[in-house]
């Protein structure tokens, strides 16, 4: 079931670790790699057991107004 999840969900669950676990144990029970040990470790202790995963996607998309008007502006013959 573990494998078959999305990646925010296998955080959710690797966040049921008990505290005393250590990364490498959570990595070496769960199968799962050390980045999301560390994140679902950082994330039980920000937001709790079972919280879910915020996304950070980076830069906020253009607006495609704006993406048009950029455009415009290139094609036209001055």
């Amino acid at each position: 079931m573990f494998k078959r999840s999305t990646d925010s969900e296998k955080l959710r669950v690797l966040t049921v670790a008990p505290v005393s676990w250590g990364r490498n144990t959570i990595v070496n029970f769960f199968d799962c790699a050390e980045h999301q040990a560390r994140a679902a470790i950082e994330l039980r202790l920000t937001d709790g057991i079972l919280a879910f995963p915020t996304s950070c996607r980076g830069n906020q998309p253009i607006d495609p107004d704006t993406t048009e008007q950029v455009l415009n502006y290139y094609r036209r013959d001055d």
